[in-house]
């Protein structure tokens, strides 16, 4: 039996972005849910990063993102982590870190997809946006429940995800929420 060695995992993040990218418009494409704009707003107890989507007239989607104890304390990653990892985890962080405690960006919402209000997929780019020296483009955003289930009983976590490129690097920025830290409920205002 023959073994594929892999050394250099980057050489297969183009791959894995576009797998995830199917894989994610395959389950949505066989709903017949309706198709628009979602509003969503996520915020930990204890503040940590708070992520908002709000719906505009243009149709665009605004996703606005506040680090609220600093970049130091920005999610960086979610999943499995190896010692192979450590290099581009600290490249990632320090792209997330360049942009800042607060920032905004958005995507189309004329090809967002919802299962509900909490649970959707938004592709579609802005193009690049400058911020605070970074050039970034976000080319999809989306939020999903999981499931977890054990000996103490089941816990739904909402997960919040946006996909970027930041200065050309392709990366996401996942965070995780307990399902009763998010709402599709609320009135719009100022993370400043």
């Amino acid at each position: 039996m023959k073994y594929i060695e892999l050394k250099n995992l980057n050489s297969f993040f183009p791959l894995i972005v576009l797998i995830s990218f199917t894989m994610t418009s395959m389950v949505f494409a066989n709903t017949d849910k309706a198709k628009f704009a979602p509003k969503i707003l996520c915020m930990t107890e204890i503040p940590t990063t708070s992520i908002m989507a709000i719906p505009n007239l243009d149709e665009t989607l605004s996703i606005k993102v506040f680090h609220h104890n600093g970049v130091n304390f920005l999610p960086l990653h979610f999943g499995v982590i190896t010692p192979n990892d450590l290099t581009l985890l600290q490249q990632h962080a320090d792209l997330l870190k360049s942009l800042g405690e607060y920032f905004e960006v958005g995507v189309k919402t004329d090809r967002c997809l919802l299962l509900d209000p909490l649970n959707f997929y938004c592709p579609g780019s802005l193009g690049d946006k400058n911020i605070s020296g970074a050039i970034v483009n976000v080319w999809s955003v989306s939020s999903g429940e999981m499931l977890e289930r054990n000996f103490a009983g089941e816990f739904v976590s909402t997960l919040f995800q946006l996909n970027m490129t930041i200065n050309g690097k392709s990366l996401f920025m996942t965070m995780k929420y307990e399902k009763s830290l998010c709402t599709s409920e609320f009135s719009e205002f100022s993370f400043q």
